[in-house]
């Protein structure tokens, strides 16, 4: 059996909340949070009895009561500045109003202002936090002496008027800042990246293929610091000059801000462009492909030659491994480095075989979206020298012909270029899912992080409400293989 631990985005007092309304138990130990006293505590310590949920309380959370009371539950309440930031917030919903008013008659996003207007009050409001990234606070930006960390969340508001598969009709999403001390409470009012703030044009486009579900609003921020500064990538739609403009290839694109100490962002947006179609005009390609639809979750990382340079470098795709750089300008593909991995084929025909076995199926593509962590002295029991990489990627498996399920698991890869995967470990890594608005269960990994020389630290979202860590000894990896 692991030690482990797993930090919840639950205040103390949530314990004796009870139950929540759909009964299962996985809903209970997330039940409804409130905060106390002059810090709310984001990330808390909960012991893991049972990483394995059974299947009934699996359909329980995803059906359409089930994601709501899970996100109902999960709205922690923070101190921000009302005044100046709920009109931004609200300006963002009005563009939402207007494209909802072109695709629909019905009151979906009349229903989101009301939402939106109930979170907020004179100093505080009411988040879902989830997808959560983490740097080390700069010494310059620090207020107090105990603040420690610059955290950014993914908050969406989602429609409660649904499709019959619980789908919402529309989605905003805006980013929150927050400054953290070493036991993960906010030190300060948080801040909100909404689109103004991210895009250089004033709207999006609006995706034909999936114009039915209306979405704004900048997606899943990834911290990392550049020099003395820190950068925030996230995901959104490409942006426009024209209301309703129909996108082209690709639908969704990587986007970098600059955050200034004052937590937000003042200048130094980009979008982030590929060498290809610079020179070419054409659109962006890696290795002559073009794009997904929907490029998201790019995963940056600091990578240092045999001179001693550093280099930013970002993960797009786990299998095949496709690592671009990125300049001064973040713009990417000066170099591309794409390997395929017998390793991962081999173990995707495990995985396979499992799934047969549990008569489920395994849905084609390994994803990845977790921030790597450079791991440079020898770990008990993994066949690999340092330095190199440990990551984690996931796969999904559909159950009972109704759900979707996240499976994660930790690899291994190159210090150095092409940066190819070396080895998975066998062992799924026990992050606990949570309901998504969409009928799937979600622990997706976001980033690795150290505390100290023995301790081992995975962020990740629960469902798209909750954002949490794991914590286990780095001695234990070999536990995985």
């Amino acid at each position: 059996m692991l030690a482990l631990a797993v930090l919840f985005l639950i205040p103390p007092a949530a314990a004796a909340a009870g139950p929540a309304a759909c009964g299962s138990s996985v809903l209970q130990r997330v039940a409804a949070r409130t905060t106390s006293g002059a810090r709310p505590r984001v990330l808390d310590l909960q012991a893991v009895e049972e990483f394995h949920i059974p299947t009934e309380e699996e359909k329980s959370m995803t059906s359409c009561d089930g994601m709501r009371e899970f996100r109902k539950g999960s709205w922690l309440e923070v101190p921000l500045n009302a005044t100046r930031l709920r009109p931004k917030a609200e300006r963002q919903m009005r563009v939402a109003v207007e494209v909802i008013h072109r695709n629909h008659s019905g009151p979906v996003f009349h229903e989101l202002r009301s939402l939106e207007q109930r979170r907020w009050n004179e100093e505080n409001a009411n988040f879902t936090f989830f997808n959560p990234s983490l740097v080390r606070l700069p010494n310059a930006w620090k207020r107090h002496e105990d603040e420690r960390w610059l955290a950014a969340f993914r908050h969406m508001e989602a429609s409660a008027e649904l499709y019959p598969n619980c789908a919402p009709l529309g989605i905003s999403n805006v980013i929150v800042l927050a400054v953290l001390d070493d036991d993960f409470r906010i030190t300060r009012p948080v801040e909100l990246l909404t689109e103004e703030d991210c895009f250089p044009e004033k709207f999006q486009c609006v995706d034909a293929k999936l114009s039915d579900i209306i979405a704004v609003g900048p997606e899943d921020p990834k911290l990392f610091p550049v020099g003395d500064g820190v950068f925030v990538f996230f995901t959104g739609k490409m942006p426009s000059e024209h209301f309703m403009k129909r996108c082209g290839h690709p639908v969704g694109r990587m986007f970098v801000a600059e955050i200034a100490a004052d937590l937000q962002v003042h200048h130094h947006r980009f979008t982030v462009r590929m060498e290809s179609e610079i020179q070419n005009a054409s659109q962006p390609l890696i290795n002559k492909e073009p794009f997904h639809h929907w490029e998201k979750n790019w995963s940056p990382f600091i990578y240092k030659d045999e001179d001693g340079e550093e280099h930013l470098m970002a993960q797009e795709d786990v299998e095949p491994q496709v690592v671009v750089s990125m300049d001064h300008q973040f713009i990417a593909g000066q170099q591309v480095y794409n390997t395929s991995s017998p390793q991962i084929d081999a173990w995707v025909k495990e995985k396979q075989a499992e799934a047969d076995q549990q008569k489920e199926i395994l849905l084609p593509g390994v994803h990845g979206g977790c921030s790597p962590l450079l791991i440079t002295e020898p770990i008990e029991g993994l066949e690999m020298e340092p330095p190199f990489y440990l990551s984690i990627l996931h796969v999904r498996t559909l159950k009972d012909g109704q759900y979707l399920v996240y499976h994660n698991f930790f690899y291994l890869f190159d210090a150095s270029p092409p940066f190819a995967v070396r080895h998975v470990l066998r062992k799924e890594v026990p992050l606990l899912p949570g309901p998504s608005v969409f009928p799937l269960l979600v622990a997706f990994a976001t980033q690795l992080l150290r505390l100290d020389d023995v301790s081992l630290v995975v962020l990740f979202g629960m469902g798209d409400a909750r954002a949490k860590q794991l914590r286990l000894p780095l001695s234990q990896l070999q536990d995985f293989i």
